[in-house]
């Protein structure tokens, strides 16, 4: 996904755009390999954009279907994804 490229030039998009992108990824994410979560979500946090929870609940099911060909990354960005969670609540 381009949203990778984009946290790793610290680039991130106006409002409309990111809103765009983050409905029609939220299409994908049942779709997507392992790798493709795993740079959704590095990007996303590259760029300091919090996903709204909906998102965010739809994004863990999806890696949940993937487990058994999660990699390394996918496990840790998981796992950082819900502390930034359990620390908005």
């Amino acid at each position: 996904m381009c949203i990778w490229a984009l946290g790793t030039l610290r680039v991130r998009p106006m409002d409309p755009w990111m809103t765009t992108f983050m409905a029609a990824a939220l299409q994908q994410l049942n779709h997507a390999k392992p790798q493709e979560l795993t740079n959704c979500a590095w990007g996303l946090a590259k760029l300091g954009f919090m996903p709204s929870h909906a998102w965010q609940y739809s994004f863990r099911a999806a890696a949940q279907q993937q487990l058994p060909r999660c990699t390394g990354e996918l496990w840790w960005i998981m796992g950082h994804m819900c502390c930034i969670v359990l620390g908005q609540l």
